[in-house]
């Protein structure tokens, strides 16, 4: 440390040495003689005290202490300046002292005699007599000494509480830096905070990072070593008192050990000064929140407890208190001051205001619906904020968060039914699957299945209710993807074709999954079964049984068609098939043949007299007999053929009935009729008449008309029912007349079609229209009782050579009045 900067104190202390040290030595130098001894001092420097006249003296420092060793002899060489002080003729003795050294004590006799005569002129005359001294002088050796390097260090402090104001009431946070800017490392350096000051009533600090214990009033004093280059952190929390005024001021130091040399001491203390600015009221507001979970169940509630507390000193009014933004998967929510039970009904935030006493506490009640389709991490934030004109002393608790994850939880359900507990081969059933949700949380991807068996064939449809989805439609298992949300239904309508070989018990079943990510909290209700036990039922029926006649003609040949079908559901096997005529006639079969076609089989191909065959119908099948029979003899009533069809499902019984009709004429054509308007036949509306001629005509061979057909003259005019005419060779009808289609009825007399003189137009072919009889009518039969209509055959397109054996008149159904048709005679020309 130079002069300059060295404390006034040191200075002084060095030039007292300095003045002691040449005084000495000047004594020395004076008084010595010949002989002379060095007496080395009792005290030396500190390392650390600086000296002015010489800083890094070895003698000042490092000599040992009490020591006595001869004088160099070079030093004896008196300097000039030396005789200013001494009389002229003084002597000095200039030996030197023996190298050997006596153990025998020293005995000093030096006599010393000085004498000031009395001045009486100009001169003085000093007179000095100086025995000789007899003494042995030892001989002490200089020890070695080695120089203690000196340890400078830079020790700074900087001391900030970050504010240049206090309040009343508060707690303060000051950050002490103590560094050491070398270039030596430091122990044992001294670092202290205070005298506390007075606004100050407790205290505490510790070494950063760290939270200080304010609960004394002990200043910080402590030691620190530290590295050069390094640096170390104190923190210091106070408590200002209450009623504390006036400017803050708080000072730290650091001081470096005795052994070291500061090299700058303008940086060893810090002060951090806070002016005053007085509080309202200081409080310290506080708030928890908690739903009591790590989880929350999507689509439920959560129940959320928010607790607002007052720690003091003062009571507080009209504190703030918040909950939100609402999260978004919270769709409404309520509150309430508990203990309470809140309204969930709108999406409006907590917000409101409190009067809090000091030490008390308020409970709010925050009920909240978790929306269906909620995702993510649910997260709620409330927060407690001091009104204007107090001071919240404490910010960290002002706000609390309630974190939980999400749990999907559901109760999907299906049931299923057709409505029957039996079934029957070959037939169908409706099942009806419903598939609902009752949450809580909605369902994205669930899985509907339902796999049926080999004996079933499935179509389907499916009916979403509002939110949900399905696929519309399907064929076949169902193994459906769907979105179901809470209370949301699915129903699906599956029709099943039973096939007819199906035995045993009928069972299906339908389930519904959830997808990965969501838990069924009920999974014993995603599966539902439908079984029926079997039941066989067919529908037998004779659905053809017909000679295509009405009217049978002695020893005619009968041709019937019979056909047996199977409606189902179920196959019959082992059915017996019977037909025959009524006893009362002479009539039998004369032959007949069974078709079967598909699985259908007949036990006999065909044969001769009453039928008896066994045979098997699958269901949706049939088989058709064709029967040959010939009334003879002398006729006696109706002509009744019985058929039937008989096995343990079911029975069915047809006939056909043919009443007698009597012909005349001569084998080369003849007259069908009687007498005078004796009609052959009255056909009801949609009824029909079949006649077997008995001179069969071949086209192509007989020339000219054909046919006569025949009604009544009624004066000059013919009423002409609704009827249609049509021959057969007993394969193909051909239809040759038609009265009533509006169509002119080309190789017949009525081809064209005038107005009647005395009656309606007859060119619509009305029923009942009366034909003028001035129109050239063909009359073969006497007085002109009857007036016909003219065929001839062959100009209707038939085959030529084909065999006419068949003459068919039908009354249509939609003739209008519906009075059907009146068969006055037909006449087959020569």
């Amino acid at each position: 440390m130079s002069e300059r900067t060295a404390p006034p104190k040191q200075r002084r202390r060095d030039w007292v040495i300095i003045l002691i040290i040449l005084l000495l030595g000047f004594l020395c130098v004076i008084i010595a003689g010949q002989w002379a001894i060095r007496f080395s001092p009792t005290w030396k420097l500190d390392t650390n005290m600086a000296s002015n006249l010489d800083p890094n003296s070895d003698f000042l420092t490092n000599r040992p202490v009490n020591y006595i060793e001869p004088l160099d002899p070079s030093i004896l060489t008196q300097p000039v300046w030396v005789n200013v002080f001494l009389t002229p003729g003084a002597l000095f003795d200039t030996r030197t002292p023996a190298p050997t050294v006596s153990a025998a004590p020293i005995t000093p006799q030096t006599t010393i005699t000085a004498a000031v005569p009395t001045q009486t002129s100009a001169t003085t005359t000093i007179t000095a007599t100086l025995p000789v001294a007899t003494k042995t002088s030892p001989y002490i050796p200089q020890p070695t000494l080695t120089p203690t390097p000196i340890k400078s260090v830079d020790l700074r402090i900087t001391k900030t509480d970050g504010a240049t104001t206090y309040t009343d009431g508060s707690t303060i946070t000051y950050t002490i830096v103590v560094s050491n800017n070398g270039p030596s490392n430091v122990t044992g350096a001294t670092v202290s905070d205070g005298p506390k000051p007075s606004q100050i009533t407790t205290w505490g600090w510790c070494v950063a990072p760290c939270t200080p214990t304010v609960s004394s009033a002990t200043n910080l004093s402590t030691t620190v070593n530290i590295a050069s280059g390094a640096s170390v952190t104190y923190t210091v929390r106070a408590n200002i008192s209450p009623s504390a005024t006036g400017t803050l001021t708080n000072s730290a130091s650091v001081n470096a050990p005795l052994s070291y040399v500061e090299t700058d001491s303008n940086n060893n203390s810090a002060t951090d000064t806070d002016s005053y600015v007085p509080s309202t009221i200081s409080v310290d507001l506080g708030i928890t929140k908690t739903d009591g979970a790590t989880t929350y169940t999507v689509g439920s509630t959560v129940t959320y407890t928010i607790v607002v507390s007052n720690n003091g000193p003062n009571n507080v009014t009209g504190a703030t208190v918040s909950d939100g933004p609402k999260p978004p998967q919270i769709t409404t929510w309520g509150w309430c001051v508990a203990p309470c039970t809140p309204t969930v009904s709108n999406a409006t935030n907590l917000s409101t205001t409190v009067n809090i006493a000091s030490g008390a506490s308020v409970t709010y009640t925050v009920l909240a619906n978790i929306d269906a389709n909620a995702t993510g991490n649910l997260s709620n934030t409330a927060s407690v904020n001091a009104p204007l004109g107090y001071t919240d002393t404490n910010s960290s608790n002002n706000i609390a968060t309630d974190p939980d994850t999400p749990v999907f939880n559901l109760d999907l359900q299906i049931t299923k039914d057709d409505g029957v507990t039996t079934y029957i081969p070959g037939s169908s059933v409706t099942y009806t699957i419903i598939v609902s949700n009752a949450g809580p949380a909605n369902v994205t991807g669930a899985t509907v299945a339902d796999t049926f068996s080999s004996s079933i064939t499935a179509t389907w449809t499916c009916l979403a209710s509002t939110g949900a989805s399905c696929t519309a439609s399907g064929s076949g298992s169902i193994n459906d993807i769907v979105d179901i949300p809470v209370s949301g239904s699915l129903t699906y309508t599956v029709n099943a074709s039973i096939a007819s070989s199906a035995s045993g018990v009928l069972s299906n079943m339908a389930t519904v999954t959830a997808p990965s990510g969501y838990t069924d909290t009920n999974p014993a209700n995603n599966s539902a079964t439908d079984n029926d036990n079997q039941s066989s039922s067919a529908d037998l029926e004779i659905t053809t049984h017909t000679d295509n006649s009405s009217h049978y003609v002695p020893n005619a040949v009968k041709t019937y068609t019979i056909v047996v079908a199977n409606a189902g559901p179920s196959n019959v096997t082992g059915a017996t098939f019977t037909n025959n005529f009524n006893p009362t006639l002479n009539a039998n079969i004369t032959s007949w043949t069974c078709l079967a076609t598909g699985l259908a089989t007949c036990t006999t191909s065909g044969g001769a007299g009453d039928i008896i065959d066994v045979v098997n119908i699958p269901a949706g099948e049939s088989i058709t007999y064709a029967v040959f029979a010939t009334a003879i003899g002398t006729p006696s009533g109706d002509l009744v053929n019985t058929a039937s069809i008989n096995s343990t499902l079911d029975v069915d019984t047809s006939t056909d009935t043919d009443i007698l009709f009597v012909s005349s004429g001569t084998s080369n054509g003849g007259n069908i009729g009687t007498t005078q308007d004796s009609q052959i036949d009255v056909l009801p509306s949609g009824g029909s008449l079949i006649l077997t001629l008995s001179s069969p005509i071949t086209i192509g061979t007989h020339p000219g008309d054909d046919l006569i057909y025949y009604e009544q003259d009624l004066g000059g005019y013919i009423a002409m029912d609704w009827i249609i005419l049509e021959v057969s060779d007993g394969s193909n009808w051909y239809t040759i007349f038609n009265w009533g289609d509006g169509s002119p009825n080309p190789g017949t007399n009525v081809n064209v079609v005038t107005t009647p003189a005395n009656t309606a137009d007859c060119s619509g072919e009305a029923d009942n229209c009366n034909i003028d009889g001035a129109f050239p009518l063909a009359d073969y039969l006497n007085n002109n009782i009857y007036s016909g209509i003219t065929i001839n055959i062959d100009n209707f397109g038939i085959p030529a050579g084909t065999v006419i054996r068949y003459i068919r008149i039908t009354a249509p159904a939609s003739d209008v009045p519906p009075d059907g048709a009146g068969i006055d005679g037909i006449y087959v020309t020569p």
